[in-house]
């Protein structure tokens, strides 16, 4: 919560059997993630975003970072094969 009592920041984790065995699932958490952090974003923005991010669906983790800035919000999503997880991060300004 910020100063305001407002949400500023939205994360999700997940583990690389979760990424290997429920993809699909992970995929739709990430997007309902995206959604809650800027409501104003379509099926295919939220997509887009994904991608720009580097996560690529294929169950996979490597490692990486990558941040991405869309309507005043700061996406974030770090993969890393020593922790075994990936993470999602809306920050919100």
């Amino acid at each position: 919560m910020n100063k305001d009592n407002n949400i500023g920041k939205i994360s999700a984790a997940v583990s690389s059997n979760a990424l290997a065995t429920q993809n699909k699932e992970v995929k739709i958490a990430f997007e309902a993630l995206l959604q809650s952090a800027d409501n104003t974003l379509s099926i295919q923005q939220q997509s887009a975003i994904l991608d720009k991010l580097g996560f690529t669906g294929v169950g996979k983790l490597v490692d990486h970072t990558e941040v991405y800035t869309l309507n005043n919000v700061t996406y974030t999503y770090h993969s890393s094969i020593e922790n075994d997880s990936a993470i999602l991060q809306a920050k919100l300004k």
